[in-house]
């Protein structure tokens, strides 16, 4: 515990949620993914040239190469909310301030807060070095915590807060991220979707925004719709970062789903989503329907020879019944 006292105005400390959240999207820094379990390489094709980037993570103690399998969804999710909050102007945070961040809400139950307390405490104490080579020649490596901070104690008008963190540089896969054009937001505000501020309400929403963004960037600068991203997420995708095994913990996450997404659609984040069906499962995939989403990949389309039509399962909008037809969707995209 560092004897330092920050004194900091209350004001000041309790304008703490940022409007945007901010998501490296590079593949190296997805903590969830094992590529950043251990020492990975991770390889890309750019314009005909091979880019071999590899990470390697050491604990601060030994400092030698360790595999640390507890990475998880909400360790990035805690990561990318201090991103956030250190872009925002923040270099002294708290706890509470990370929770308001990463759910949108004031209020988080005792656990959740102990959940983020315990992603903080493994991106403080994770060293991580990223080395590449382009066209022959060897990138410039990042190299440092994944969090570079220190625990503070912190006097805000008198009230005094011992578990404090404040920020000493910008975090690293940020820095990757950002070297690579490879970062998405999306505001904070969103995060309200679906009501519920659990952990793993929190989790499905965040892996739902990150894919969202993805959907939307990808239409935005790929020209040619084949080599875009898809335009689906997977329930079991979503289901792995929310760590639902059983049945009835899947049934759940998808009513989690299907409630947030309903008030994206209130919030005009989207205009609807489709659930489709693939190898006698019932629930495979969402589609995302945006503002641009060409026609022939909107459900009931005449044009469409590849998603059967299936009414019942489109989301509601504000200017619509729940069952929209055809015509009616047609002309809600082209009218947004």
């Amino acid at each position: 515990m560092s004897n330092d006292i920050i004194e900091i105005a209350i004001e000041k400390y309790r304008a703490t949620r940022p409007n945007t959240f901010i998501c490296p999207n590079a593949a190296l820094a997805d903590l969830s993914k094992s590529v950043l379990n251990g020492f990975g390489v991770f390889n890309i094709e750019r314009k005909g040239y091979r880019v071999n980037e590899v990470i390697s993570i050491y604990d601060d103690k030994t400092d030698l190469p360790y595999k640390w399998q507890s990475y998880s969804e909400l360790d990035k999710i805690t990561h990318d909310a201090v991103v956030s909050l250190y872009m925002d102007g923040n270099r002294v945070l708290s706890l509470d301030m990370l929770c308001r961040t990463i759910t949108g809400k004031d209020n988080v139950s005792t656990d959740h807060k102990q959940a983020v307390k315990e992603s903080l405490i493994k991106l403080m104490g994770t060293i991580i070095q990223i080395k590449g080579t382009y066209q022959g020649k060897e990138y410039t490596p990042f190299t440092g915590n994944l969090i570079y901070a220190k625990i503070v104690t912190v006097n805000i008008n008198g009230q005094i807060i011992e578990d404090a963190i404040e920020i000493l540089d910008r975090p690293v896969l940020y820095s990757y991220s950002q070297s690579r054009n490879q970062v998405l937001s999306y505001p904070v505000s969103l995060l309200s979707a679906g009501g519920k501020s659990s952990t793993r309400a929190t989790i499905t929403k965040h892996v739902m925004l990150g894919r969202i963004e993805r959907i939307k960037n990808s239409r935005e600068r790929i020209k040619n719709p084949k080599n875009r991203i898809s335009d689906c997420i997977t329930y079991d995708a979503i289901y792995d970062a929310a760590k639902a095994r059983t049945k009835i913990e899947k049934q759940r996450v998808r009513n989690l789903i299907h409630k947030q997404l309903d008030d994206l659609i209130q919030q005009e984040y989207i205009i609807g989503y489709k659930i489709k069906s693939e190898n006698y499962s019932r629930y495979h995939s969402i589609q995302i329907l945006c503002k641009d989403t060409p026609l022939e990949m909107i459900p009931d389309s005449p044009k469409s020879d590849t998603i059967p039509p299936r009414s019942d399962t489109l989301a509601p909008t504000k200017t619509a019944p729940k069952q929209l037809t055809n015509k009616e969707l047609q002309e809600m995209t082209k009218t947004l």
